[in-house]
């Protein structure tokens, strides 16, 4: 390098001393005119020769800086079922969303389901049907046609224009022709949702909570081994209420639109 040129390459780079820590490098001014020591910065260095130094300063060994992409993708942030929507991505995680249809054979004679089995509704009024210990006679319920007995599972159910439903699980022992509440010690763990707010309760605490949102989507996760049944705000992801109970017998989805007086304007729908 020609005296010039290095005096200029000097210049050139005495710009960046401030942004990063330099080290002395050993350059040839001229032939025959022997060697002087200029300053350059740490980061030309580091990528000239590809090789670790330690900063004389402060002792801190450096390494030549690796490309990676820098893109920040919210829904990658593992966080399950919490803040960030990320659900269809951690397959691993997280067990696929079900899709579930309706058992005509357990609906009460006043619910009228739609053709694909995956949408059910108040008809006011009651239909001409044999009574069945598999059908519901008092509460206006419906159960899914798949049941679990291990694993993790969720799926979603879309309100539409409801102020008012039920959504849970029944065990497949748990009496159908019941008319006293729905809570665990009868084989039904559900939550009630009217006019905005969560009632009836069945855990410990107040029996009514506020919701400051109303959600258009429910998503109801279970955990079989945990013993968890948890509500969440499908859109939101926020967490509404979890019920506990070492399960020990099948469980099936169960669905209440609750009747057209107390809100029910129209049909609850599975999503798939």
């Amino acid at each position: 390098m020609q005296p010039k040129a290095a005096r200029s390459y000097i210049e050139r780079e005495r710009s960046h001393r401030e942004r990063w820590p330099t080290v002395g490098s050993r350059v040839q001014i001229a032939e025959g005119c022997g060697e002087m020591w200029v300053s350059v910065p740490l980061q030309s260095f580091l990528h000239m020769h590809k090789l670790p130094i330690q900063c004389s300063r402060c002792k801190q060994e450096y390494f030549a800086p690796t490309d990676f992409p820098t893109d920040l993708h919210t829904d990658s942030i593992i966080t399950p079922f919490r803040y960030v929507k990320i659900w269809d991505e951690l397959k691993a995680l997280v067990p696929a969303r079900e899709s579930l249809k309706l058992d005509a054979r357990t609906a009460h004679p006043r619910l009228l389901l739609s053709e694909d089995l995956r949408s059910v509704v108040d008809g006011e009024k009651r239909r001409e049907c044999s009574l069945s210990p598999q059908r519901f006679n008092h509460w206006l319920c419906v159960l899914a046609g798949s049941g679990f007995k291990s694993g993790r599972h969720y799926w979603d159910v879309e309100l539409g224009g409801n102020q008012a439903c039920l959504l849970g699980v029944a065990s497949e022992l748990a009496d159908r022709l019941i008319t006293g509440p729905l809570v665990p010690q009868d084989g039904y763990w559900v939550l009630e949702m009217v006019n905005g707010n969560l009632v009836n309760l069945g855990g410990p605490g107040p029996r009514s909570l506020p919701l400051r949102h109303k959600p258009q989507t429910v998503r109801v996760y279970l955990d079989y081994e945990e013993g968890h049944l948890s509500f969440y705000d499908a859109d939101s992801l926020c967490h509404l209420y979890t019920l506990h109970h070492k399960f020990t017998h099948t469980l099936f989805p169960l669905f209440n639109p609750h009747n057209k007086k107390e809100g029910s304007s129209g049909p609850l729908r599975l999503a798939f």
